[in-house]
Order: structure tokens, then C-alpha cells, then sequence
């Protein structure tokens, strides 16, 4: 298991260097199945309401900043 984040170097890129093949699938090909064997969810029909603002940031490597 990978714990740590940034101290072990977990950038989105080597974790899922970690992963094994029949595991990835590539997004942009039409019709492509996730892990569970679903299409993935159509986000652009999605709306959520509002729910209020969330004290977080996500970095362009990946990185996660929440509360502070």
C-alpha cells in the first residue's frame, strides 16, 4: 500500500505507473470501460445545487490542499 504523498513521490504519473496494464484504460477511445466494466458517468449531465464553498485547492502535479 502507498501512504506518504509527496514524500514518496506520489505523483498521479508513478501511481499509476504502479498499476498494473489490464487496469488502465485509455479515456479517449470511444467506447472504452472502466475497471467495474461501466461506461464511465456522463459528468456534463450532471448538476449538482450548491452546497456551499470547500476550503481546498488541487495543484496542477496533483496535489491536494485542504484546510490550510
Amino acid at each position: 500500500m502507498v501512504s506518504g504523498g509527496a514524500e514518496q513521490g506520489g505523483s498521479l504519473e508513478e501511481l499509476l505507473g504502479q498499476v498494473p496494464d489490464r487496469h488502465h484504460a485509455v479515456s479517449h477511445k470511444e467506447g472504452v470501460l472502466s475497471v467495474n466494466g461501466r461506461h464511465p458517468a456522463p459528468l456534463n449531465l450532471w448538476q449538482p445545487d450548491y452546497c456551499g464553498d470547500i476550503d481546498m485547492a488541487i495543484s496542477s502535479d496533483g496535489t491536494w490542499y485542504h484546510e490550510g
